[in-house]
């Protein structure tokens, strides 16, 4: 299951110099000074609401298989509107403020620990109501399409708050600085 590699691959990409450019950001005061009718912000998406709106989803499917495990079904239906519900109702576009910027980040940690968590639960749930593996093992398809689509969200907002920490420029005049240093023998 993707969602269970997802915070590795987080502390991969995004590592403490980074996070900490992040926290120094959201506390520029130039930043957060808002004259009327200005605000600073960068283009985000509503991450938090995404995955409670996707929690409570999964939550009902749960327990629509568990009340109608003897009623023949299509699993195919059922991913299809899955994947829909993804994609329409989970994430939408919204400016953040840079002052929220570190919760936006915590979000995501906390939204996947809880997704994690919420798998693990509803599976058990679901062997307990002896319901098939194919009911079970939907959920673990239905974590790793929520995790595609929320990488696809997370990952180009997190590239353009790691260029507004200025994050991304240092490492990038410092790999600059460690070309031009080689030296050239003729």
């Amino acid at each position: 299951m993707k969602i269970d590699n997802a915070l590795k691959l987080f502390s991969e990409k995004y590592n403490k110099m980074a996070i900490q450019s992040i926290e120094e950001i959201s506390n520029e005061f130039g930043l957060n000074y808002h004259k009327k009718g200005h605000r600073n912000t960068i283009k985000g998406f509503t991450i938090k609401e995404g995955f409670d709106s996707f929690l409570e989803f999964i939550t009902g499917y749960v327990q629509h298989q568990i009340d109608n495990k003897d009623v023949p079904r299509g699993l195919d239906e059922i991913k299809t509107r899955t994947k829909s519900y993804i994609n329409e109702k989970c994430f939408k576009e919204c400016d953040l403020l840079y002052s929220e910027i570190p919760s936006f980040v915590e979000s995501y940690v906390t939204g996947i620990k809880s997704l994690i968590e919420f798998a693990d639960g509803a599976k058990k749930q679901m062997i307990e109501a002896n319901l098939g593996d194919d009911d079970i093992g939907s959920i673990n398809e239905f974590m790793d399409e929520f995790v595609d689509k929320l990488n696809e969200s997370f990952d180009p907002a997190m590239n353009k708050i790691l260029w507004a920490s200025g994050y991304n420029s240092k490492i990038k005049l410092a790999m600059a600085k460690e070309k031009k240093l080689k030296p050239v023998f003729l």
